[in-house]
């Protein structure tokens, strides 16, 4: 009798240290998906384009935001943009020292100017996710571009940034 005793003790003792803590996490806050590409370098007459796409070929329909966010080389945010797209669309988000001359050869959703004297960036794209859904990583593709802005010629393309998961 006292071995049950002990064990069902041990098992409440054992419920009450697990539930807060999955309770919390299952109505808790929100989830975050982070790109980043690294440090680069832009020279005069370039542009920097961000892309990201979200699939609708399968899942639940889902619209997030999506936030633009870049460095200079000390850490300071130079530019910080927020759209909300749903699944089934892309976004594109340009950056460069003259948005007049980008309007007119890089089409995008959204242009943000930044100093001439800024020449490495430090690119991230933040989607957030709702409570409970597992991370959209897989239904997110991410594409960077630096742009001539004279030609609209693509000098660099990358793809298949860094991810970071966090759930907040």
């Amino acid at each position: 009798m006292t071995k049950s005793l002990r064990n069902i003790l041990c098992a409440a003792a054992l419920a009450v240290a697990i539930v807060p803590g999955a309770s919390a996490q299952t109505t808790g806050g929100t989830g975050e998906v982070m790109y980043h590409f690294g440090p680069l370098h832009m020279a005069p007459g370039q542009v920097l384009a961000l892309n990201v796409e979200l699939t609708d070929h399968f899942g639940d329909p889902l619209t997030v935001p999506v936030e633009a966010h870049l460095e200079d080389k000390n850490g300071a945010v130079v530019v910080s943009r927020t759209l909300t797209m749903s699944d089934g669309h892309s976004i594109s988000f340009v950056v460069g020292p003259d948005i007049r001359a980008a309007r007119a050869t890089v089409p995008a959703d959204i242009y943000a100017i930044i100093g001439p004297d800024i020449r490495l960036l430090q690119p991230c794209l933040r989607i957030g996710f709702p409570a409970g859904m597992p991370p959209p990583s897989e239904r997110v593709t991410v594409t960077l571009e630096v742009i001539d802005v004279a030609t609209g010629r693509i000098v660099t393309v990358m793809g298949n940034p860094r991810a970071i998961i966090g759930v907040l």
